[in-house]
């Protein structure tokens, strides 16, 4: 399965050396592939045990004692207590000097444990036993639906941190449980995601998470970053339209021809197509539009007087694709009300359903709402009830009420 090439416009993550978040800026569609499975219980990590230092039940680590972390047999990985904020968290780093590279973490919201805090291998798991005698069970051997107990675990050199039972057999890996950081012979699972860190010293959650779909896409879409989005993709395509000498109708938008810089701020690339109006006037233009005809009004396709509309009708498409994750068009779908992405989206508006777009996603329904409303007023057939961009960024910053858009009747070639 390739990765959807919609991820080109909204994934632009910060270089390894800038983010801890470890990605390539934009994924390619045709040589991205993902890495689907379940729990890797197999013999491959069962046998580095035998080649690792092995942590027996009863061993314990405390951030002031003379043993703070366990190390990987080489010494490359260690796992343990890590300096964080006025107190201590627990992970796995990469072993660095003069710094070390915090690769996963635990319980990574919650504050800081004190010096006084200690980890003590269990027949459970991993226990955290804080200064005011609380007990966490942070690793659970039982990371199934049946419970397993522990009877060992190692710090690999591969950066996976393990538990055994008495077989031995692995019953928990960090692996299996990503937090910001994919190393090399892990696999990303179906359903599983990264979260990016605060910052290289605070690695609580960040702003920025990726996701691999059920359908094996991988998916990044930070619900607090898309409405800055798409209001900055908004105000590039009302410069066009408005704010220049000429009227510039764009003529080609699609993810492909928007890229984030390092500031994850919008630029919309690829005039090629671009054409040049004098206000209040319109052309016939047939520009070649192959390849991007998912986003590109049925004015096209009939051959008819082209606006500056046609470039509402793409940014409309591509606003519901962000907010549901998903390209206008796909078959491998439940029902066939879901095949074209405007009449599902319709749909579930008028059946108070849009919850269906974000499936367990935690977001603001009002903001979702408003932006699935904007998204299908432009993406109507007649070109005449696509709001000015000016009108759409006010219905987007919420200072203009949205009326319920007529269903958008779509022609597909």
């Amino acid at each position: 399965m390739y990765l959807d090439a919609l991820t080109a416009l909204w994934i632009s993550l910060y270089n390894s050396t800038q983010r801890i978040l470890r990605f390539k800026s934009i994924f390619d569609k045709q040589n991205i592939r993902c890495q689907c499975g379940s729990l890797a219980l197999n013999s491959k990590v069962e046998i580095q045990q035998n080649h690792s230092n092995v942590i027996h039940i009863g061993s314990s680590l405390s951030p002031i004692a003379n043993r703070t972390s366990w190390l990987s047999l080489s010494g490359l990985f260690a796992f343990g207590f890590y300096p964080q904020g006025n107190g201590f968290a627990v992970g796995i780093w990469l072993v660095n000097h003069p710094e070390n590279t915090i690769v996963w973490n635990v319980n990574r919201d919650y504050p800081p444990v004190s010096s006084n805090a200690t980890l003590n291998l269990t027949s459970d798991g991993l226990l955290l036993r804080t200064e005011q005698g609380e007990e966490i069970l942070i690793l659970n051997s039982s990371q199934d639906k049946f419970h397993l107990f522990a009877g060992s675990a190692s710090m690999l050199d591969s950066g996976n941190f393990v538990l055994y039972d008495d077989t031995p057999r692995v019953v928990w890996e960090s692996f299996y449980f990503p937090t910001d950081t994919i190393l090399g012979g892990q696999n990303l699972s179906n359903g599983k995601g990264l979260v990016s860190s605060v910052s290289r010293s605070d690695h609580s959650s960040g702003r920025y998470c990726l996701r691999m779909q059920d359908d094996g896409n991988l998916v990044s879409y930070p619900l607090q970053n898309i409405m800055r989005i798409a209001l900055e993709v908004a105000r590039g395509v009302f410069y066009l339209h408005q704010e220049c000498e000429v009227i510039i109708i764009h003529g080609n938008l699609k993810p492909q021809n928007i890229l984030m810089d390092e500031n994850w701020t919008p630029k919309i690339l690829d005039f090629g197509l671009a054409r040049l109006l004098v206000p209040n006037q319109k052309r016939n233009i047939t520009p070649d539009i192959e390849g991007s005809s998912g986003y590109s009004a049925p004015e096209w396709e009939k051959n008819a007087l082209i606006s500056i509309k046609v470039d509402i009708f793409s940014y409309g498409m591509m606003l519901l694709e962000i907010v549901c994750c998903r390209s206008n068009i796909e078959v491998n779908v439940s029902t066939a009300d879901e095949i074209l992405l405007s009449n599902w989206v319709y749909n579930c508006l008028v059946a108070v359903e849009l919850n269906k777009l974000v499936e367990d996603e935690n977001v603001d329904m009002k903001t979702l709402e408003r932006m699935v409303k904007v998204g299908l007023w432009c993406v109507q057939e007649d070109p005449a009830l696509r709001p000015p961009m000016k009108d759409l960024i006010l219905m987007l910053e919420g200072t203009m009420d949205i009326e319920v858009p007529p269903s958008p009747a779509i022609s597909h070639s």
